[in-house]
């Protein structure tokens, strides 16, 4: 793709994914000035921290994508939308972040513990090091390649 056309998709798609802050954004604050109120009401009522919150929302939409990667099917939600959403929720996890490093959240204060690159590279490198309950044995075998192609040497190893 040439980099004229490469910029106005990008354009274009930060103008549907603000658009879609918006509407959404809306609903799940209940008109609330908070824009993380969602995130604090769900961790609050269910006894959870805010960030994990955040990740069991933003997670759905990685695994439809995921099942999209694997199938080449979508069945709900269209594709575009679920990547407009995933970017939206990188810029909510980047609010709640802000919010914790200046002891906004309602949580511990501290600030935010920084990594080098690496690390953090290692802690959220895909797939997770320990499948998750209910994740099934397909899926398990998969990720268990993964694994093994990451830690490889060679690039050139193969994974189905």
């Amino acid at each position: 793709m040439e980099l004229k056309e490469f910029e106005q998709l990008v354009g274009t798609a930060r103008a549907r994914q603000d658009r879609l802050l918006t509407t959404k954004g809306a609903d799940y604050t209940r008109k609330e000035a908070d824009r993380l109120s969602n995130f604090k009401r769900v961790a609050a009522a269910i006894g959870i921290p805010i960030n994990k919150v955040w990740s069991v929302y933003a997670h759905k939409h990685w695994d439809a994508l995921m099942t999209f990667i694997s199938t080449g099917k979508v069945e709900s939600e269209g594709l575009i939308g679920r990547l407009d959403d995933l970017h939206n929720y990188l810029y909510l996890l980047e609010a709640l972040l802000v919010e914790q490093e200046t002891g906004r959240a309602g949580e511990p204060t501290g600030g935010v513990e920084t990594q080098s690159d690496t690390e953090a590279w290692n802690a959220a490198r895909w797939p997770p090091a320990k499948p998750a309950f209910g994740i099934p044995q397909e899926q398990r075998d998969f990720q268990e390649k993964m694994r093994a192609f990451y830690k490889s040497d060679s690039t050139e190893e193969e994974c189905d």
